[in-house]
């Protein structure tokens, strides 16, 4: 379907907004690869706090939130896999990326960065289950913005919409490593907004371990 409407929009072979036919679909599948890699994470842990089952967990000597990150890393088979289809998919129909090897090693640190991100926002998702006991609607909520920045870049949208994503952290794991392998530039705004971003994974971490240890007062 969107090759079918990016077809139409770009058959003289303009730009639209700066990006052409070729970028949007490399923006996409890297926006799909990235939202794809958190696994759900968030209803294991929804479903452990409902069942009793992080009871098991929570009086053991190991950091609870620590635990699930460290499971979700272990399954990088799924995230290799999913590489590799959308790297065909985008080859396929777009061709290939023209970058440099180090432009490449940019991108890839702002993907493992972005994946991390991801990963931890899910945990924190999941980790509300102490006090509401239903996440899910924190997740559809984070997962209905986030597919908009994957199917439509920021540029796209009125200046005071921009200024509203750019204020969201969940935004900035789809949008700065989709950003950076179509249009690749290292200004001061794409170098703060990546501090942010490893500012934000010590924040969500933090966030992580004073839900648990919030919860564990509580059931004291």
């Amino acid at each position: 379907m969107y090759l079918v409407a990016y077809g139409i929009m770009f058959y003289k072979g303009n730009l639209l907004y700066g990006y052409s036919k070729t970028d949007l679909i490399w923006y996409i599948i890297m926006g799909e690869f990235i939202w794809f890699s958190a696994n759900n994470v968030y209803r294991r842990i929804g479903e452990m706090i409902r069942n009793g089952d992080v009871a098991n967990m929570l009086i053991r000597p190991v950091n609870f939130a620590g635990y699930m990150f460290s499971e979700e890393c272990s399954n990088f088979m799924q995230i290799i896999i999913n590489a590799t289809f959308g790297i065909i998919l985008g080859i396929a129909f777009a061709g290939m990326v023209q970058m440099t090897i180090i432009q490449s090693c940019f991108v890839i640190i702002a993907v493992i960065l972005a994946i991390i991100m991801q990963k931890l926002i899910h945990i924190l998702i999941g980790m509300i289950a102490f006090f509401t006991e239903e996440n899910k609607g924190f997740y559809l909520i984070i997962s209905k913005i986030q597919l908009l920045i994957i199917l439509t870049p920021i540029e796209f949208y009125p200046s005071v919409v921009q200024k509203l994503f750019y204020a969201l952290p969940f935004v900035h794991p789809i949008y700065i490593p989709s950003k950076l392998l179509v249009h690749f530039d290292l200004n001061l705004r794409n170098k703060a907004v990546m501090f942010r971003n490893s500012r934000i994974i010590c924040t969500n971490w933090n966030n992580s371990n004073a839900l648990q240890k919030r919860s564990e007062k509580n059931k004291c």
